[in-house]
């Protein structure tokens, strides 16, 4: 469809747009080189070039180009002005620049967003990143007021769990292994109601195939397993340490 789009209107003022919709359809079927090369090919049209270059951007996010990603997403964000620029935009540059090793940059463009774009549905992300570069660069002052605000703000989301996950790692690291450890059990305790844990029971009834596959540990559950082995090995409990450790894979 829009190849016979752009064959029939390709002088028309709608060609740019089918174009940069030509592009977003191959982004979203992995295609990345050539949806590269159309959105590149659009970043100096006066109607959708703002558009082609974000969305240039996150390709080259996607194929794991953090400087160039960081680089284009800048400068989408730096040719919309401030009337023009929104959350997403500037979300998507922190994100590339943190990854691109460029922090300092990065906490710009997130606080920039945070203070901004307060009722944004991007402010808990924008958060979450903010954390996770405190925790980098060892700032527990900043760790503690943004893990505190996440909880208030975001109690129930990703961002929430992410944020106890690294004050329970700070607790550890100052050896107040006894409250890392009730926090923890805690955690552990609730994720018995949490989406995980229902997958797990309900795996439980299912056959072998599907029953591995359900009740697979994500990410965090064997980060909350390892925290803990370390708080147990922290208050000299060590057999309890060790029985869990022999749950990983």
């Amino acid at each position: 469809a829009f190849s016979r789009l752009l064959r029939e209107h390709g002088d028309s003022k709608h060609a740019s747009r089918a174009q940069l919709g030509y592009g977003w359809t191959q982004f979203q079927l992995g295609d990345y080189g050539a949806a590269a090369r159309r959105f590149e090919a659009l970043t100096s049209n006066e109607q959708v070039g703002a558009e082609a270059e974000y969305w240039l951007g996150l390709t080259y996010k996607a194929q794991g180009d953090w400087d160039a990603a960081a680089r284009t997403l800048q400068s989408a964000a730096a040719k919309r002005g401030d009337e023009q620029l929104t959350a997403d935009v500037l979300y998507q540059a922190g994100d590339a620049l943190a990854r691109a090793g460029s922090a300092d940059e990065a906490r710009r463009h997130f606080e920039q967003l945070v203070e901004a774009w307060a009722e944004s549905e991007w402010v808990d992300d924008a958060l979450a990143a903010l954390l996770r570069l405190a925790d980098e660069r060892g700032d527990s002052t900043a760790v503690t007021e943004l893990g505190d605000r996440i909880a208030r703000d975001f109690p129930d989301g990703d961002p929430a769990r992410q944020a106890e996950i690294v004050r329970i790692r700070n607790l550890i690291a100052a050896e107040r292994f006894d409250d890392a450890v009730a926090s923890l059990e805690t955690l552990l305790a609730a994720d018995g109601d949490s989406p995980s844990g229902r997958r797990r029971r309900r795996a439980a009834s299912r056959s072998t195939d599907e029953r591995a596959t359900d009740a697979r540990p994500t990410d965090n559950d064997y980060t909350l397993q390892y925290l803990l082995a370390r708080g147990y090995q922290g208050q000299d409990r060590h057999d309890d340490a060790l029985e869990v450790l022999a749950k990983f894979p």
